[in-house]
């Protein structure tokens, strides 16, 4: 018999080291790691920790994504739903702010400021209203705004009007 690489059989191919020659298993449609894969992506939004989490490879995942349709539908799923949390998170810290709590060395509250997010504001009223996406700066004319404290007001109206716009 030739022990040629044409002529080879999977035991024999196997003994050899030929990989290609072993026989093919199949998968299960659905694999193990999927479901853990698509629930930590839908609460992170990260593809890497969903990954790592789920103890498979990034090359894997991908793979996965080019050969099946509906596991890419899903991922897409999940990472609209991860997008929605953000955003609400995003809106939540631009309209109602965030509370810094400042302690003495006992561990008592000494003070608590509120502290709201300009960027976040800005980017979502771009969003909501055409016209802001083009302006990277605002725009002093005739003195309006001129001083801090009337800067600062028209902020607060603005954040008071996206908080109405947000809440209906």
């Amino acid at each position: 018999m030739n022990a040629s690489p044409q002529n080879a059989t999977p035991s024999n191919a196997t003994q050899r080291g030929n990989a290609r020659a072993r026989p093919n298993k199949k998968r299960p449609s659905i694999c193990r790691w999927s479901g853990t894969y698509l629930r930590v992506l839908a609460e992170t939004g990260q593809k890497v920790k969903a990954a790592q989490i789920a103890s498979v490879e990034r090359s894997t995942v991908w793979r996965r994504r080019t050969q099946d349709a509906e596991f890419a539908r899903r991922e897409n799923e999940a990472l609209e739903i991860a997008r929605d949390a953000y955003q609400s998170e995003a809106i939540r810290r631009a309209v109602e702010g965030t509370v810094d709590e400042h302690f003495d060395r006992d561990g008592k509250i000494v003070s608590r400021k509120r502290t709201y997010s300009d960027t976040i504001l800005l980017r979502l009223l771009g969003r909501l209203d055409p016209t802001w996406r083009e302006k990277q700066q605002i725009e002093i004319r005739d003195g309006a705004h001129a001083t801090r404290a009337e800067r600062l007001a028209a902020l607060e109206a603005e954040r008071a009007r996206i908080a109405a716009h947000s809440r209906s």
